[in-house]
């Protein structure tokens, strides 16, 4: 387990083989992360192109169960301006009463 009981967690749900969750995924990758190292930044999803955990970015892989993740975030992220995906994070994370970015 690479998450940090100590960081807050922000956590996306999405297919990184999916062309708009990779969009996402590059920019907390390569954006948020680097600008806000005291969140730890967890992705849970199918990685296809096996991207490697970092100091603050988490990558789980495929899961059986999503609701364990949501749980334990302190917000969730949803960085897409298009796909029908985009409609069902949110409703899952409002689901558990997330904040939601």
């Amino acid at each position: 387990n690479c998450i940090n009981s100590k960081s807050r967690i922000a956590m996306f749900l999405g297919d990184l083989g999916a062309i708009h969750n990779r969009e996402a995924e590059r920019y907390i990758r390569e954006k948020l992360a680097p600008n806000t190292p005291n969140i730890q930044y967890v992705l849970v999803g199918n990685n296809p192109e096996n991207h490697r955990n970092t100091d603050n970015v988490t990558y789980t892989g495929f899961v059986e169960k999503i609701d364990p993740y949501i749980l334990m975030a302190d917000v969730c992220i949803a960085p897409l301006a298009i796909g029908s995906g985009t409609k069902t994070k949110v409703l899952d994370y409002l689901k558990y009463e997330k904040l939601v970015f």
